[in-house]
């Protein structure tokens, strides 16, 4: 997944959480699950609540973002206790 494609996904699911229309909210989240690659994609139920909208939404996150290396979280969290 290029750079560009990665932020634009994580832009538009900032967008979709603070949406506060759930009809929105789902369509949001159809698009974005259609946007990622079939490896990512989410089997979603029929029936989606609001709950569900926010719950896929972290999942996404977790299968797009890439995971944070012990040594740079510890850089991170050195920083921001100055």
């Amino acid at each position: 997944m290029t750079i560009m494609i990665f932020n634009q996904i994580t832009s538009l699911i900032a967008t979709c959480r603070y949406q506060s229309d759930v009809d929105k909210q789902i369509l949001m989240l159809h698009a974005i699950n259609s946007a990622l690659p079939q490896s990512f994609r989410l089997q979603m139920p029929s029936l989606l609540t609001n709950d569900y909208v926010s719950r896929a939404l972290d999942i996404i996150e977790d299968r797009v973002l890439p995971p944070i290396d012990t040594a740079t979280n510890t850089i991170l969290v050195s920083q921001y206790k100055k």
